[in-house]
């Protein structure tokens, strides 16, 4: 999430057109991180024997990829307003990985010590 916030300036720095900026960080951000989302239950279930919860899966897992998706078609289809869509995503996604942390604490929390 870091990274991805770093990566329109770094690529900024480097001379590189606005659009291209916001394209290249666009691509950066989506692809590992919609890795990471799409692949959470099945990595899930092969840790605890179990998916997520469905609160969870909804919003982690639906939401962020949601996000993510409709960052890239606005950036890539050239609708304009590029580096607020794509911080937009990048927020979205911040909540829902502030979330998924809160569902395992409160998980970890309930299991017996």
């Amino acid at each position: 999430m870091t990274a991805g916030s770093l990566l329109p300036p770094l690529l900024a720095l480097y001379g590189i057109s606005e659009t291209w900026v916001w394209r290249g960080s666009a691509l950066l951000f989506a692809i590992p991180m919609l890795g990471l989302l799409l692949t959470y239950p099945y990595r899930r279930r092969k840790a605890v024997g179990k998916g997520p919860p469905p609160i969870v899966f909804a919003i982690f897992v639906v939401l962020g990829s949601v996000a993510i998706l409709a960052m890239l078609a606005s950036i890539f289809g050239g609708f304009g307003h590029q580096p607020a869509v794509y911080i937009s995503a990048l927020f979205v996604n911040f909540f829902t990985l502030a979330f998924a942390l809160i569902k395992a604490l409160d998980v970890i929390m309930q299991e017996p010590a």
